[in-house]
């Protein structure tokens, strides 16, 4: 675990976590995150990471009002801002970065799978260096059991069917009933029972450090001068946090649909016992279906003449998706705009895309599905759209 924390800093703030759970006092814990933090493709989900580090929070600081709650949430810039809203809640939250590392993913320079190097780790840990915050790292504590094939890290078979080796383009092997217990992932970019087993314990890494320090009565001096704010301006040059004042996922998402023509509102999983974990998304499926989607794009005080920025949130995956037109068609304007709901990486993730658009009480947005196909050159048109946002 110790080799895993990659930076520590002065952990000033997990200090003051530890503080209230040795004095016995309500701590809120949240994991933000996307597939491996909702433990995707995890069966029981019990044995998740987030749900293993709050058992080993509430088991070792009991406190029966502890609030736990995990929930979900991709460019630089964007995850900067995500870091400076959460470094800014009331309360002076302790944040902590948790760097996966999927072994197959992993490729470049002539290896298809295990680059250690790989991005974008070392970027996102530069945002720890600049923002004081702790991190770890599966990449740094366990790859060496990986490449070396040590039980319970073995990565040369999955647990599930589907993974294919970039080198020799065949289907990665699967393990055997029985040999589960070796291996670390389910399969090319998730971890099983062992991998979420090592993040929860990767976590608990500079908790338990907080906390003896804490235990000890240590403190750090800091320095006092009115030129430091509470958090440096922003790393990367021109990136402030804006404004959000619309965003609409979920129920709300459906809400924002005023006319369509093909497209429904539909569950990718409707079994599932919560509205979020059913995956409901406004869906088209031909050349020419259409939805269009209203909304307030205007902006209070200084940033009234600025362009507004929506992000539409959409499905994009390797199989069986389609390309789409973005136009305003009343009230806002803007340049039409392709929005390519297919990849070929193999993985299945919700995108935030970002289109410019004037600032209007009542913007609204057509999307269209087109009858050709996107940059992978499939012959599908699904698209699927799961929110909304506007920021200044």
């Amino acid at each position: 675990m110790q080799r895993g924390i990659t930076y520590y800093g002065s952990g000033a703030r997990l200090r003051a976590v530890a503080h209230k759970l040795l004095q016995g006092r309500r701590v809120k814990v949240y994991t933000l995150g996307g597939s491996v933090t909702a433990s995707a493709a995890l069966h029981p989900r019990g044995l998740s990471y987030a749900a293993l580090l709050f058992r080993f929070i509430n088991g070792t600081f009991p406190n029966r009002m502890q609030i736990l709650e995990p929930f979900n949430s991709p460019s630089r810039r964007a995850f900067e801002q995500l870091i400076r809203r959460l470094l800014a809640l009331p309360g002076r939250p302790a944040v902590m970065l948790l760097h996966h590392y999927a072994w197959w993913m992993s490729k470049g320079d002539g290896l298809w799978g295990g680059l250690f190097y790989k991005e974008p780790e070392a970027q996102h840990t530069t945002f720890a260096h600049y923002y004081d915050l702790p991190s770890v790292s599966l990449r740094a504590a366990a790859w060496r059991l990986m490449e070396a094939g040590v039980e319970g890290f073995k990565v040369d078979k999955l647990l599930r069917p589907g993974g294919l080796n970039g080198a020799t383009k065949k289907p990665i092997p699967v393990a055997d009933e029985g040999e589960s217990n070796l291996y670390l992932y389910g399969d090319v970019g998730h971890p099983e029972v062992n991998g979420q087993q090592a993040l929860a314990e990767l976590l608990t890494a500079p908790l338990t450090r907080a906390v003896r320090e804490a235990a000890a009565g240590l403190t750090l001096a800091t320095r006092v001068d009115d030129r430091l704010g509470e958090l440096p301006p922003p790393m990367i040059p021109k990136n402030p946090v804006g404004a959000a004042s619309v965003c609409a996922m979920l129920e709300d998402f459906k809400k924002v649909v005023t006319h369509r023509s093909g497209f429904q509102f539909v569950a990718h999983r409707p079994d599932a016992p919560t509205f979020a974990l059913q995956k409901w998304r406004w869906q088209g499926n031909r050349p020419g279906d259409w939805v269009e989607m209203e909304v307030n794009t205007v902006a209070e005080g200084a940033h009234r003449r600025a362009l507004a920025t929506v992000m539409l949130v959409h499905l994009r995956s390797y199989e069986n998706m389609g390309l789409a037109r973005v136009e305003c068609v009343e009230g806002c304007a803007c340049p039409p705009a392709a929005l390519d709901t297919l990849w070929r990486i193999k993985a299945s993730i919700f995108y935030a895309f970002a289109h410019k658009v004037t600032q209007h009480p009542r913007c609204r947005l057509r999307v269209t599905i087109e009858d050709e196909p996107g940059r992978a050159q499939q012959q599908a048109h699904k698209v699927s759209l799961t929110g909304l946002m506007v920021t200044h």
